[in-house]
């Protein structure tokens, strides 16, 4: 879903697009590497897709948009690709050799990241010649199709089989080779220049350059106030008001395709009894940190999938109830018994440290006001924020009690990673086991895009969100703010780039900052 939330005053401009030209481009997060072979910060993957487009792409309607290769055919039991004339920046053609060693990379077991549970039934990814590539499956299932959207690697750079470990030192990693409409220019963690690639087959961007930065969120601001930013993207929702005063701006809120949760270590004998978690979600009000939290625009987390993917939201869920929740803390044998406001159980108290990152300052707020709604219920939440490289180490160890969590979910393997009891070491951060989950994502591997599938994809959300592994709070709106400079923009719920190549600016207004 997306909303306008305002903008200024601007004089008319041309219907017409017209080439060349700058943007400037402000994101709050670091800059990934630019790779499809590990793990990336969804707006560096958002990015990328115009620099090394992939095989296709899932749209907002939960269909696939083919991009370097054309529909598959079915040799069962695996996927036929034919690919388009499309060229490395070099002048060679992208073959299926550069997709087929992506693949290899990934299903390498020294390969970063968690990529490889996308091929847990792939047997091998097969390049039966220059334009052809196989993807010979275990099973064949449809929904191998979203999972074989791969990104090229210039195969004739590298050689056909690096080491993965050695990734950081590829000469593609930072500054990959371009066989789409942009090519790049530098690239760094708080830097990314993007240029207009004319030697791709793609039809040419429009725009001359553009320049990403990450900057922290008041720099931003106040560089869009004064017309030395275009575009900022995650807009924090408390500036929202700010910058829809610039005169022509444009605020969008896109909801549907993230949630913020508490994430527990099941690990944790407090945090392991079920009776517990569902007295905090009854105990917290959620309807008003939306409304605090996020400028009134998100909604509610309904459980481990979001609108996106075309998944119906289930009404199954806990309306706050603060009775109700005491009443259940007092089950647990967890009370009050010295009237000191914290509850306790054996001589021990109810108390637990909530970690959230420094660098999202949602998050930070979202902690904040989870700790002053437990406080209510005489629970003691001591809020910690770190930076987000040590918040992930901590996870990865299992060295926290709880944390607030951000999830984009995807189909397919990342499901499991996240939910399958033995994903402890992917991202299964809190330890969360449970049978019938278990057996719903199984299901789901096999299963065909329809009315079948979506059942099983309900049969999940109702069943995680009734085991409460997170405390489910809201699905976060991200906001982008566009000055009237950018013209023929297209944001979606998935991306605010998704149409990068086909954005202009008016050549009057090419001088004004």
């Amino acid at each position: 879903m997306a909303l306008l939330l305002g903008c200024g005053e601007s004089k008319p401009v041309p219907d017409v697009p017209e080439d060349g030209g700058t943007l400037r481009i402000a994101v709050p997060v670091p800059l990934d590497f630019l790779t499809p072979v590990r793990s990336v910060e969804p707006t560096t993957e958002q990015l990328m897709q115009h620099v090394t487009p992939p095989l296709g792409r899932v749209t907002e309607q939960g269909d696939i948009q083919w991009l370097t290769a054309r529909a598959p055919g079915l040799l069962q039991p695996g996927l036929l690709f034919r690919l388009r004339p499309v060229f490395w920046q070099d002048g060679k053609r992208v073959t299926a050799h550069d997709f087929a060693l992506t693949a290899h990379v990934m299903l390498h077991p020294g390969a970063p990241g968690h990529e490889r549970s996308r091929f847990g039934l792939v047997r091998d990814v097969i390049a039966l010649d220059d334009t052809t590539l196989y993807f010979d499956l275990l099973e064949f299932s449809r929904q191998r199709w979203r999972d074989a959207l791969l990104g090229p690697l210039p195969a004739h750079i590298l050689g056909p089989e690096p080491d993965p470990r050695s990734l950081n030192d590829w000469p593609v990693t930072r500054k990959p080779l371009a066989c789409g409409p942009f090519a790049v220019v530098e690239s760094s963690s708080q830097r990314l220049v993007l240029a207009r690639n004319a030697r791709s087959g793609w039809p040419p961007a429009r725009l001359d350059r553009v320049e990403v930065l990450s900057l922290p969120m008041a720099e931003a601001v106040a560089k869009f106030r004064a017309g030395d930013i275009d575009v900022i993207d995650d807009l924090a929702p408390g500036e929202v008001e700010s910058v829809r005063k610039v005169r022509g701006a444009r605020v969008l809120a896109f909801v549907g395709a993230s949630y913020v949760y508490v994430g527990w270590n099941l690990r944790d004998a407090r945090f392991a009894d079920l009776e517990v978690r569902r007295a905090i979600a009854l105990g917290t009000d959620i309807p008003r940190l939306v409304r605090d939290l996020t400028f009134g625009q998100g909604d509610l987390a309904r459980g481990p999938l979001v609108p996106a993917l075309g998944v119906a939201d289930t009404t199954a869920i806990l309306m706050t109830d603060v009775r109700a929740a005491r009443a259940g803390l007092d089950r647990a044998g967890w009370r009050d018994a010295n009237g000191d406001g914290v509850r306790e159980r054996g001589g021990a108290q109810l108390a637990f440290h909530l970690l959230a990152p420094a660098e999202d300052p949602l998050r930070c707020d979202t902690a904040k006001a989870v700790a002053d709604e437990l406080r209510a219920l005489g629970i003691q939440v001591s809020v910690r924020i770190v930076a987000e490289d040590e918040l992930y180490t901590r996870l990865g160890r299992g060295e926290f009690e709880a944390y607030v969590g951000k999830w984009f979910p995807h189909l397919g393997g990342q499901l499991e990673s996240v939910w399958h009891s033995e994903e402890t070491d992917a991202f299964n951060y809190g330890g969360f086991s449970s049978r019938a989950v278990d057996s719903i994502l199984s299901r789901l591997r096999l299963e065909q895009p329809g009315p079948s599938e979506m059942e099983w994809l309900l049969a999940l959300q109702r069943q995680v969100y009734s085991e409460q592994p997170y405390l489910f709070l809201f699905q976060d709106p991200r906001f982008a703010a566009l000055s009237r400079r950018v013209q023929g923009a297209r944001p979606t719920v998935l991306s605010t780039f998704w149409n990068l190549p086909e954005w202009w600016v008016p050549r009057r207004l090419r001088e004004e900052s």
